[in-house]
């Protein structure tokens, strides 16, 4: 199976622990599940889980062999550690080489395991349990980044099913609170996404009625600018960012003063702080903030959720704020998730070097685009792009100016087209390829020739000569000159040149291969070829 399949079964697998929620009854069952997703995602032979008890690690689900085979227990002094807390206090990896602790020695002579690998997992500061992965002998552990993504998200999701569990044991015994109860664990199911947007709309959509408010704003904190910004508003005209001062009261106001106090915060008289909020809308002086947390990570910052104009005459009361702790977290941890989801598709689909799109998006997003042209009855046009001469850059300045080359001509092609519109794709190597959906040929070959003339003006390297050989420099050194280069463009559309993905390609790629045979720098339209 090639890396990239590989890479894009494992997200898949990672998709289905990030998503897995409140589907299963009991915190038992989506460990069973977890445990499962882990062994595939991580491609190990055995894996398992430990629970913790006060003398000893206790066998919990097991994937990859029998039970029989694994050990009920295994004490904290084989292990080298007093305690509990002490393993997790650590919260540092290990491997055991002394296998039979955890499986039947025979058993693991006959699978060829070496070693096994401990993760201790934590949600909120809590030990949720211990991950054990059997190693086989000569082969590498699973890759270690994505190994961290994947269990930080397991701990998060085990750790909130206890939480859930822990809620709806909550409800059972206290009837006043059972509705609240309900209520949150409805509210945690609905936020069980790995959509952000659609988070907002679910959250949005159920906390004005669960703490009887009139207005309800939800913020997002953008760590790089220091502020916060609007995602969703109930009852709420007003846009855009708010700056937070966390040392202040001058730019964030109330909600910085929440974010200080680190939990939900109440005011009965908001007129008794120095920051109050303007505006008509606020007929109450009561308010209730809750700081968005994510508390597996020291209670990141996330966001920040605003109640305001209280339905109820007494306004917001204390007996909110343990509930309110609780969105806050949920929904915190939840954004947090989705969030670095997001970003994980986001590098499975984008090529390292150019930070273009890969191949296998490309032909995903040309299948799709034909289909919507086909189906709107639109026309659509593809650029394949390939750098003249490439392998005399790599001959002659080495393979680290090849790569400088193709940054520099992504950046032009990127520059040069319609964001969240076109697709710009490294096809592989030193080919490029553009789709420009509702473009007919002739405004395709305009952004062809636009493309083709910037790349022929554009220094992509400044060099020296030295000993009868060339230097990369870089740029303002003196002496330096630069280097450029040219590139060929085949231009195919849609319907008039073909009508399927790898049609289309073929004619824009002999186009291509014609503007090379003939010296280069060229833009060549496809020829048609009717009815494919």
């Amino acid at each position: 199976m090639s890396e990239r399949r590989k890479l894009l079964k494992r997200l898949a697998v990672a998709n289905k622990v990030f998503g897995l929620g409140y589907s299963a009854k009991s915190s038992a069952e989506i460990e069973s599940a977890v445990v499962g997703l882990l062994a595939e995602a991580l491609e190990v032979p055995a894996l398992w889980l430990l629970h913790p008890a006060e003398e000893y690690l206790e066998l919990g689900p097991v994937h990859g062999a029998d039970s029989v085979v694994f050990k009920e227990q295994v004490t904290y002094k084989a292990l080298g550690v007093g305690d509990p807390r002490e393993l997790f206090r650590k919260g540092t990896e290990r491997v055991v080489r002394r296998v039979e602790l955890f499986v039947a020695p025979k058993w693991a002579e006959r699978s060829g395991i070496s070693r096994v690998l401990l993760v201790p997992l934590q949600f909120e500061k809590e030990p949720v349990g211990v991950v054990c992965m059997a190693l086989v002998r000569g082969r590498p552990g699973p890759n270690t980044e994505f190994r961290r993504v994947l269990l930080e998200a397991a701990a998060t999701v085990l750790g909130r099913a206890k939480k859930i569990e822990m809620i709806e044991s909550q409800a059972k015994r206290h009837q006043r609170s059972a509705r609240r109860a309900n209520e949150l664990v409805q509210f945690a199911r609905a936020i069980d996404s790995n959509d952000v947007e659609l988070i907002w709309d679910r959250a949005i959509e159920r906390l004005p009625k669960m703490f009887s408010a009139e207005l309800v704003s939800i913020f997002l904190y953008d760590e790089a600018e220091h502020k916060l910004v609007l995602k969703r508003g109930y009852n709420q005209d007003f846009e855009g960012g708010i700056e937070v001062d966390l040392d202040g009261e001058a730019s964030g106001g109330l909600m910085a003063t929440a974010i200080r106090h680190g939990g939900p915060w109440l005011s009965q008289d908001v007129r008794t702080h120095s920051a109050r909020r303007s505006g008509a809308k606020y007929r109450t002086d009561s308010c209730l903030i809750i700081p968005l947390q994510e508390s597996s990570k020291k209670h990141r910052l996330i966001g920040v959720v605003n109640f305001a104009n209280p339905t109820d005459e007494a306004g917001f009361q204390a007996a909110d704020l343990d509930s309110a702790a609780i969105v806050g977290e949920l929904l915190g941890t939840k954004v947090s998730n989705a969030l670095m989801w997001a970003e994980l598709q986001k590098l499975a689909i984008t090529d390292s070097l150019t930070g273009l799109f890969v191949h296998g998006y490309f032909k995903e997003a040309l299948e799709r685009e034909l289909m919507r042209a086909e189906r709107f009855g639109k026309q659509l046009s593809l650029l394949m792009i390939d750098v003249d001469l490439f392998k005399q850059i790599n001959d002659v300045y080495g393979h680290p100016a090849g790569d400088k080359a193709l940054v520099a001509i992504s950046r032009i092609l990127a520059d040069n087209v319609r964001d969240n519109v076109d697709v710009v794709a490294r096809y592989g190597g030193e080919e490029f390829a553009i789709i420009l959906p509702e473009t007919a040929k002739q405004s395709a070959k305009e952004v062809a020739e636009r493309v083709r003339a910037q790349v022929s003006k554009c220094p992509l390297l400044y060099y020296v000569e030295a000993d009868n050989k060339r230097k990369l420099v870089p740029k303002g050194t003196k002496g330096a000159r630069p280097f450029y280069a040219t590139i060929s463009i085949g231009v195919a559309s849609f319907p008039s040149d073909a009508k399927r993905p790898e049609s289309m390609i073929d004619v824009a790629d002999s186009a291509l291969y014609e503007g090379k045979a003939a010296g280069g720098n060229k833009v060549v339209l496809g020829k048609s070829r009717a009815g494919v």
